[in-house]
């Protein structure tokens, strides 16, 4: 039998400990940067080092770099990605290859918020 918690998070198309972070992140209102959170847990950093440029890259994510929290340096880095594409995508383009971000990663983080607005579980 499953608890209210578990009947929620258990339609949504996640893992289960993604499907609570999600959740409680309604709960608590602060959904968008948790589904931020959600999808770099679910795929992979969207910081990227190409071969021989590995100084440049770590100095790039210094800039994003929240305290120890890799999940904040992480979201920052998904905000400016965010402002940039409002400018259009050559902009968004731009910017993940002058911060060394991975377009495909970042574009994950839209994926859950199809999923949220497609589960009734979740609303902002």
């Amino acid at each position: 039998e499953l608890t209210p918690l578990g009947y929620y998070v258990g339609s949504l198309p996640v893992d289960v400990r993604i499907g609570k972070l999600m959740l409680f992140g309604a709960i608590f209102r602060c959904l968008d940067p948790t589904l931020t959170i959600a999808a770099t847990l679910s795929f992979k950093t969207p910081f990227v080092t190409p071969f021989g440029l590995k100084q440049e890259a770590d100095d790039k994510r210094k800039e994003f770099a929240m305290g120890n929290s890799d999940y904040l340096t992480i979201l920052n880095a998904y905000k400016g990605w965010c402002e940039a594409k409002e400018r259009g995508p050559h902009q968004a383009y731009l910017y993940c290859q002058e911060n060394f971000l991975s377009v495909k990663t970042l574009q994950v983080r839209h994926t859950f918020t199809a999923c949220q607005t497609r589960s009734s579980a979740i609303s902002t």
